[in-house]
């Protein structure tokens, strides 16, 4: 019993510390921190995004606990969330689902760059600076905030 025990914990301590294994020889590595805002409710995470020219894969992770999210985005195509509960609780409209990979992508190799979308049912808010080597990001969402920072890896 112990011995199984054993064995889990091993196991998921594992599984929690897997990474990304770069995708395409031609994309950028970056990591940094996010802190998650709903409503007054806020919890931090760090943050590995592979950036590559047709795709985006941010993965958020807290420690002890592995991969808490993983986001996949593609240029002109829908973004995919897994565990996939979470595209239950948070609705993403079309407008950005088809854009999301290439304001990812803007962000990250530009000096500054802000997009804002507002419609009837949605607002959305994206803005991001370098400073000293980081990018600092915000991004509003309905009742959802969620800004950090993240740096190029080497």
């Amino acid at each position: 019993m112990i011995k199984n025990t054993i064995y889990t914990f091993i196991l998921l301590l594992l599984m929690s510390c897997t990474s990304l294994n770069s995708i395409d020889t031609k994309s950028n590595n970056y990591i940094g921190k996010l802190l998650f805002g709903y409503k007054d409710d806020f919890a931090s995470f760090n943050i590995n995004i592979n950036l590559s020219k047709n795709n985006s894969i941010i993965q958020i992770n807290k420690l002890f606990y592995g991969n808490v999210l993983n986001i996949k985005a593609y240029r002109n195509q829908d973004i995919f969330i897994s565990p996939l509960n979470y595209t239950e609780l948070i609705k993403i409209p079309n407008l950005i689902n088809k854009n999301f990979h290439d304001w990812i992508t803007n962000c990250l190799l530009k000096e500054k760059f802000e997009i804002v979308k507002i419609e009837d049912d949605f607002s959305f808010k994206l803005t991001c600076n370098k400073n000293e080597g980081k990018t600092f990001y915000k991004i509003r969402f309905q009742e959802y905030l969620l800004e950090g920072y993240i740096i190029k890896k080497k």
